[in-house]
C-alpha cells in the first residue's frame, strides 16, 4: 500500500500519556457536561445529531468529490465531518476482497486503499475533535455536538474495520491503522480502563507490524509505537531509549513528518539529549510548508517553538513564532489556538482571563 495517512501522531501520544496518568474524566470532560441532568443531556444531543447532519449526497462520484474537497479541511469542523462521511458512505459501496491475494486477482486493490484512506481520514478526525474540547468549561451545546461527532466517527472507523479485518494478517498498513484507531478513538469520551485496554491491544498491534513490514505507511508504526513507549512509565513497559531509536527511525523514513519532528525533540529534550534536540528543532524549522497539512504546520510550529523555550532558546522559539505568524496570516480561515484562562484565571482580562491584544 503506498498510501500513509497524516495520521497526526500527536493526539496518539496525548491519549497514551492521559492514560498513564490517570487524568482523563471518562465523560467529555466540560464542568457543566459532568454536572448536567442526564435527561437534559440526552436531550441536548439528540438536538445536536439533527444540528450536525449533513445534506445528502445520492451519486457515488460527487460524494468522493466532496470527500476530496474537505477530507483534509481540519480548521473546519463541520465541513470535514461531512467530508469523511461522504467518504466513508461511498467506500461502503465498494467491494472488499477477502484477502491480499484476491485482490490482486480481482484487480481490486484500489478498492482496499480508498479503504484505507478513508479509514485514515476519520483518525485524522479524531484529532481535530480532541483540540475543540476545552480544557476548562465548555457549554452544554458545544459538549453534547463533540460528542455525537466522537460517537459517529468511531461508527464509522467500526464499520471501516470489519471491512478491512480480513486483510490484515496480509496487509500491514491496514494492521497500523488499527491500532491507531484503538489509540485516537479512546482521547475522549472512554473510562480509564478502556483507554489502558486500548493502550495494550495498540502496542501488541504495532510491535507486530514493525517485524512485518518497518516501512509500512512511511514510518508510522514506529512513530506510534515510539510514542506510546516514551509515554508511558517503565512500571508500564515504557522505555525511554527504545522510543527514542524508534523516532528516530521513523524520522529517517518520513523525514518531512512534523509529527516526529514534534515527538522526537520532545523525548530528547526528556533525555536531556539538548544538543540532539536543538538540532532537530533547526531542522523543523527549515521544512517546506508547502508539503503540510497548514494547520498541522501552524499546530507544529507552536509546540516545537515551546520546545524551543525549554531548550533555553527563546530566538529560537521567535523564529517558529514568526512563520507561524505568517502562515495564519497567509491563510485567515487557520486556527490560532490561542489559550484562554477559566474563570479569570490568569489573562489580563480579571472576568475572562483573556488578553484582549493577543487572543483571535
Amino acid at each position: 500500500m503506498k498510501h500513509r495517512p497524516g495520521l497526526t501522531a500527536a493526539l496518539l501520544s496525548a491519549s497514551v500519556l492521559a492514560m498513564a496518568t490517570a487524568a482523563v474524566a471518562a465523560d467529555s470532560g466540560s464542568v457543566l457536561s459532568d454536572m448536567s441532568d442526564p435527561a437534559l443531556l440526552e436531550k441536548y444531543r439528540k438536538e445536536a445529531t439533527e444540528r450536525i447532519k449533513c445534506k445528502p449526497i445520492d451519486d457515488w462520484d460527487a460524494r468522493m468529490e466532496a470527500y476530496r474537497a474537505a477530507a483534509t479541511s481540519k480548521w473546519d469542523r463541520a465541513g470535514m465531518g461531512c467530508a469523511v462521511e461522504y467518504g466513508t458512505q461511498a467506500a461502503m459501496e465498494l467491494s472488499v476482497p477477502s484477502s491480499a491475494i484476491w485482490a490482486f486477482v480481482t484487480f481490486r486493490v484500489d478498492n482496499i486503499e480508498t479503504n484505507l484512506e478513508v479509514l485514515g481520514a476519520n483518525l485524522e478526525y479524531f484529532d481535530v475533535l480532541a483540540k475543540s474540547y476545552s480544557e476548562h468549561y465548555q457549554g452544554i451545546e458545544l459538549s453534547s455536538e463533540l460528542h455525537v461527532r466522537w460517537e459517529q466517527t468511531r461508527q464509522r472507523c467500526d464499520e471501516l474495520l470489519v471491512r478491512v479485518e480480513p486483510l490484515i494478517p496480509d496487509v500491514t498498513e491496514a494492521r497500523i491503522l488499527r491500532a491507531a484507531y484503538y489509540l485516537a478513538s479512546t482521547v475522549k469520551e472512554t473510562p480509564l480502563d478502556k483507554q489502558n485496554e486500548a493502550v495494550a491491544k495498540a502496542t501488541a498491534e504495532l510491535e507486530i507490524a514493525i517485524k512485518e513490514k518497518p516501512d509500512a505507511l512511511n514510518g508510522l508504526g514506529q512513530l506510534l509505537l515510539g510514542q506510546v513507549l516514551f509515554a508511558l512509565p517503565e512500571f508500564l513497559g515504557g522505555d525511554a531509549l527504545r522510543a527514542i531509536a524508534l523516532l528516530e527511525e521513523a524520522h529517517k523514513l518520513n523525514p518531512a513528518d512534523m509529527n516526529a519532528y514534534r515527538a522526537l525533540a520532545e523525548a530528547y529534550l526528556g533525555e536531556r539529549e539538548n544538543d540532539k534536540a536543538v538540532a532537530l528543532l533547526k531542522e523543523a524549522l527549515a521544512t517546506d510548508p508547502a508539503g503540510v497539512n497548514p494547520q498541522d504546520y501552524v499546530d507544529a510550529f507552536k509546540f516545537l517553538g515551546g520546545l524551543g523555550i525549554r531548550a533555553g532558546l527563546p530566538e529560537l522559539a521567535a523564529q517558529f513564532a514568526d512563520k507561524r505568524e505568517a502562515m495564519l496570516k497567509e491563510k485567515p480561515d487557520l486556527l490560532a489556538r490561542k489559550e484562554t484562562a477559566a474563570f479569570g484565571h490568569g489573562g489580563e482580562d480579571p472576568l475572562t482571563g483573556k488578553d484582549p491584544s493577543a487572543l483571535k
